[in-house]
């Protein structure tokens, strides 16, 4: 049998918990640790079967009975971890983002190829039947050649209230808010188009979650007199609006892919209309896709409508399921990680440019980064899908 250790028993760990159909036999969470002990016996409640607690990270990551170990920890701390979890010969699943900076994404990655051990990154919607289907149809050559396409994540304001409320609120901790809540989105666009981006530019500022506005606070409660901003736990008895922060709360970003197609990618923390929606204008026809509707149509340039919908929808589309289920199999069978931790890297390359572009005012040339990749990932052979 297969044991996993979890560093970190907040939000993330308990959601994915009812998509554990495990195999008690095969496989287990064996052991957790938090730095905030009560949530670490909260989640060894919950689980099957005695759960040791383990007082901190390096302890848990001694354990020798662990074969895996999830890092569920925020942003700041993933490089650390990851990279002491290898240096203690375990195999690692860890929540995205990568790292919050390129220089720790190589460090995972040297790492990663000196460890010899397997290598998962929660990129959840690259395992969604209704992303994988957006892929599978653009690679058909239904719409013909992808050209240009929008693509968004725009968010109810109790998710920008938590936000606001929590570690996220700070780039100390989480990076910024487009590599935390963002990555797997212009991860998803790589992943559709097979190509990644080699020029971006970008806007955004706070201008909701601001002291000024604290008044929409009391004017949008629900019947029950809490305010519509704090309908997460998360928030409440707390005001984002008067939080301490410093990211943003909506960004919009412009992207040209090696491939030539150009892009547009909107992001905002306080949007009543939830959407992840895709839309990707071909030589042939053009695709529609929202996650949080379920809906994926195509229609081409006879005028005919092809609808693809998987019936997934919702934030993750089906994706926290399959992510589980590829997890459980990577655990009990073994599997190639590259593909894993290259999306890791690029999505967090394209983060860290369109943050650099939006804080400098200036169009970003991403092709050095990708340049200084190759060279790393050039030692094991290989290249970058369609990086120019």
């Amino acid at each position: 049998m297969k044991k996993i250790g979890v560093i970190g028993c907040g939000t993330r760990i308990n959601s994915l918990l009812k998509y554990m159909e495990w195999d008690p036999g095969q496989l287990r969470i064996d052991a957790v640790c938090d730095l905030d002990r009560t949530r670490a016996e909260a989640l060894a409640a919950k689980l099957p079967g005695a759960v040791r607690i383990h007082a901190d990270a390096d302890a848990l990551l001694r354990d020798p009975a662990l074969d895996w170990v999830m890092v569920m920890t925020p942003n700041a701390t993933h490089a650390g971890l990851v990279i002491r979890a290898f240096e203690a010969g375990k195999h690692v699943f860890s929540e995205k983002p990568m790292a919050v900076s390129f220089a720790e994404c190589l460090a995972i990655w040297e790492a990663w190829k000196k460890s010899g051990r397997q290598y998962l990154i929660g990129f959840t919607l690259r395992y969604s039947p209704h992303y994988r289907k957006i892929r599978e149809v653009v690679a058909s050559g239904l719409i013909g050649t992808p050209v240009s396409f929008e693509f968004n994540e725009n968010v109810l304001p109790e998710h920008g209230g938590h936000i606001c409320c929590c570690w996220r609120r700070n780039r100390a901790t989480t990076g910024f808010h487009l590599l935390e809540k963002c990555c797997h989105d212009l991860d998803i666009a790589n992943y559709i188009l097979n190509s990644v981006p080699v020029r971006g530019a970008s806007f955004g500022s706070l201008s909701v979650f601001r002291p000024e506005n604290a008044g929409l606070m009391e004017k949008y409660r629900d019947a029950d007199g809490t305010p519509v901003f704090c309908r997460w736990p998360t928030a409440k008895g707390r005001d984002p609006f008067r939080s301490d922060k410093d990211i943003v709360d909506h960004q919009v970003c412009i992207l040209e892919y090696a491939s030539g197609v150009s892009g547009t990618f909107h992001t905002n923390i306080n949007c009543p209309i939830n959407e992840r929606r895709m839309y990707i204008a071909g030589t042939e026809g053009t695709l529609r896709a929202d996650a949080i509707s379920g809906v994926i149509e195509a229609r081409t340039l006879d005028g005919r409508r092809h609808d693809f919908a998987t019936g997934e929808k919702g934030s993750h589309a089906g994706g926290d399921r399959t992510l589980l289920k590829t997890l459980a199999a990577a655990v009990c069978c073994g599997m190639e990680s590259e593909e894993a931790i290259l999306s890791g890297v690029t999505s967090a390359v394209a983060c860290f440019a369109l943050d650099e572009a939006m804080r400098q005012g200036t169009v970003v040339d991403l092709r050095p980064w990708w340049e200084q990749l190759e060279k790393v990932k050039g030692k094991h052979g290989g290249c970058l899908p369609k990086c120019g």
